[in-house]
């Protein structure tokens, strides 16, 4: 399954929301995430989910390289769509287009 352009945006903001936190976090290595920096909150519950999750899992993603998607899930996602978010997430955070 291919996610559409919303799907898209919202895993690009929450990788992004996550990269200005690493940044800020600097040498003290204290997070601080969901802010509310990232991009406007989504109206769609699946959306919202997407974008906390992708900002999570890039933000952890050098220390643990796995993140429960019960999130996901529950939010109506597949296992096979979760792998396919995951890997989307880590080809951003690797600087590739996916």
């Amino acid at each position: 399954m291919r996610f559409g352009l919303v799907e898209c945006d919202a895993l690009v903001a929450g990788v992004r929301a996550a990269e200005a936190a690493l940044d800020r976090a600097g040498v003290s290595g204290v997070l601080r995430l969901f802010d509310g920096s990232r991009s406007p909150a989504h109206d769609d519950r699946k959306l919202e989910m997407l974008c906390a999750y992708a900002e999570l899992r890039r933000a952890l993603f050098r220390r643990f390289r796995v993140l429960t998607a019960d999130c996901l899930v529950s939010a109506g996602y597949s296992q096979q769509q979760v792998e396919q978010i995951d890997a989307l997430i880590d080809a951003l955070a690797a600087g590739v287009d996916p």
